[in-house]
């Protein structure tokens, strides 16, 4: 039956050779020691080699369950929450295992525990609950969210709700949290979560002991191991936009997370998008030194669909220079008739932009 949807494989760490190097990048220096299971997708890359320290370590997208439990490592599951959480792994990772094939090598292994004098009972094999969808955790921020902006309104301007006792950000941070370091969820919700966690990070900054490096370290981890999956082609606009890393002043910036993004990210699309949002960081710091970011992506991506972006930046900033003649334009006066700004050529001209709001 385990053959149905997995191929077994072995390593033996001290006899094989770089045996240690890929136990201990699957393991991620976890503790608890051998034996240890992992299940894995094959069609994700298993291993890869981090940028910082050229060290090898496992990709979390190909990661469906492991032996990891609540209570630390159960390689060699015997007693009963250790059967427990070897028949959720099953169930995590499986393609096409029937309820009651699990049930059956739950049974099975069940006898095998009994034969083996389990101290705490055999137990009943049951089907386990896994844990929470992404989708339905998100579902219940929104409504929270969207609730709290309902008060907002109610109340009217002058008097705001105390942020820290109404947004629900500090309620499900930990559940967020907690679903993106476990590995019964599906890869995919684990990586999403991460990604959510990582957006509303700021908000948390009260809590952390060590806030600048653990928010370093699940910005690498998110762009190391999710940022070439489907679901994350939006992670270039998360970074540009978080409020949990500095733009600069700090030796990790947004900056230094979408040049990091641009190295990962594997198709020109995603590379592009990093790099022009690495650009705009620039905007604030001076037309100059833009102009040149903006000059250095167009010469970088001539063919991305962002160059037409960047040369309308480069357009305003060499055309809107104080002392030089301002580019033409035309529109509709209020009375409904054509006119240019060339109309009023010789004559002091005071624009104004207004509008109804």
């Amino acid at each position: 039956m385990m053959s149905i949807d997995f191929v077994d494989c072995s390593i033996d760490q001290d006899e094989m050779r770089n045996g240690q190097t890929v136990a201990s990048a699957l393991r991620r220096g976890k503790d608890g020691g051998i034996p240890w299971f992992v299940f894995l997708d094959p069609s994700e890359p298993i291993l890869f080699k981090r940028e910082d320290d050229s060290k090898w370590t496992r990709r979390e997208a190909a990661v469906l369950a492991t032996a990891d439990a609540d209570e630390g490592n159960v390689g060699c599951p015997i007693t009963l929450p250790e059967r427990q959480h070897f028949t959720a792994c099953l169930q995590a990772a499986r393609i096409s295992l029937s309820e009651e094939q699990i049930l059956r090598l739950a049974q099975i292994h069940s006898d095998f525990a009994s034969k083996k004098n389990a101290d705490d009972g055999i137990g009943t094999a049951t089907i386990a609950q896994l844990p929470p969808s992404f989708d339905s955790l998100e579902e219940g921020f929104n409504n929270e969210l969207q609730g709290y902006l309902a008060k907002l309104r109610e109340q009217g301007k002058g008097k705001p709700i105390p942020l820290g006792s109404a947004v629900p950000t500090g309620e499900y941070f930990p559940k967020f949290r907690q679903l993106a370091k476990n590995y019964l969820a599906p890869p995919a919700d684990r990586g999403r979560a991460l990604m959510w966690c990582f957006k509303h990070f700021s908000e948390t900054r009260d809590t952390w002991d060590n806030y600048d490096k653990v928010v370093r370290q699940v910005a690498n981890s998110m762009i190391d191991n999710w940022a070439n999956e489907d679901w994350a082609a939006g992670m270039a606009d998360v970074i540009l936009r978080s409020a949990a890393l500095p733009a600069s002043g700090s030796n990790y910036t947004r900056a230094t997370a979408l040049a990091r993004l641009e190295t990962v990210a594997k198709d020109d699309e995603r590379k592009a998008h990093a790099a022009f949002n690495r650009t705009m960081l620039w905007k604030p710091k001076g037309e100059d030194e833009f102009s040149n970011k903006l000059d250095s992506f167009i010469a970088n991506y001539p063919d991305d669909k962002r160059v037409e972006k960047a040369n309308g930046y480069l357009r305003n900033i060499r055309a809107l220079q104080v002392g030089s003649i301002a580019p033409d334009f035309s529109g509709t006066n209020v009375d409904g008739n054509e006119i240019a700004l060339s109309d009023y050529r010789g004559k002091v001209t005071y624009l104004v932009f207004w509008g109804f709001w």
